[in-house]
Order: structure tokens, then sequence, then C-alpha cells
């Protein structure tokens, strides 16, 4: 499912605002804006670590989730496992977009406390890193 919108502004400039929403409801991609703080062939995750029940929002919220920023051109293909190996869910990113993980897996529960890897890659580039999860 998606849903595309035109938003105009000032000096007739448009911006196209584009929400993709896989894997029952669980990713959701957003175009970067420049302050966004991410330049070129740059890619970061925050908010690392997910604190959803502390009431600060800086720490992130069930609603808000992970967001995977790439600015690349290309696609990656994104995938978050248990220390254990074991894959919890899977999407691809958008290369220039903000790439928001809701924090549920294929089945659209909420993870459990606790580390987990992601890997991000497209063949030739890879990015990877622990995501921390405290509920």
């Amino acid at each position: 499912m998606s849903h595309r919108v035109l938003v105009t502004g000032v000096l007739s400039c448009a911006v196209l605002l584009l929400v993709a929403i896989c894997a029952g409801g669980a990713f959701a991609t957003t175009f970067l804006l420049p302050g966004d703080g991410i330049f070129s062939g740059q890619f970061s995750v925050s908010p690392v670590p997910f604190v959803p029940n502390d009431r600060n929002a800086d720490t992130g919220t069930w609603g808000g989730g992970i967001t995977f920023y790439y600015s690349g051109e290309d696609n990656l293909e994104l995938v978050i496992y248990t220390l254990a190996g074991e894959k919890v869910f899977e999407a691809t990113m958008m290369g220039g977009w903000k790439n928001v993980w809701l924090v549920i897996n294929e089945d659209g529960e909420r993870l459990a406390a606790g580390t987990y890897l992601y890997v991000a890659t497209n063949g030739s580039t890879q990015y990877s890193g622990k995501l921390v999860i405290i509920t």
C-alpha cells in the first residue's frame, strides 16, 4: 500500500512525500530532508538504544519506531536478526529516504527487550550494527 501526497511551498517549490507501508504496517518510508543531517552516501540509525516506555520521544516510542537513514541512490535490503541469528524482520530500504521500522517482527508482534543485529546491503555496500531495545 502506498500513498502519494504533493506538498507545495514558498517559491512554487514542491516536495513529493511517499509513504510505503509493508510487512503488515511494520515499515514506512519517507523522503530525506536536508534537516535530517544525513549527507550523500551516509547511513545512520536512531534512536539506539530504543526505550519506548520512558515517555521521552528522543529515545523512541512504539508509534515512532527506529529510523534508518540512508542517503545513497541504491536500495538496500535490511534484515534484523536476534543474537542467535534468527531473522525477525526483513524489508527493502529506499535510497535517499528515511525508513522507519516500528520494532515489530514479520508477524506484527512487538520485539522483546534485548540486543538485535541489523544488516543493510545492496551487494556492493554493507552496513551493519547492533540495536538495543529496552522495555
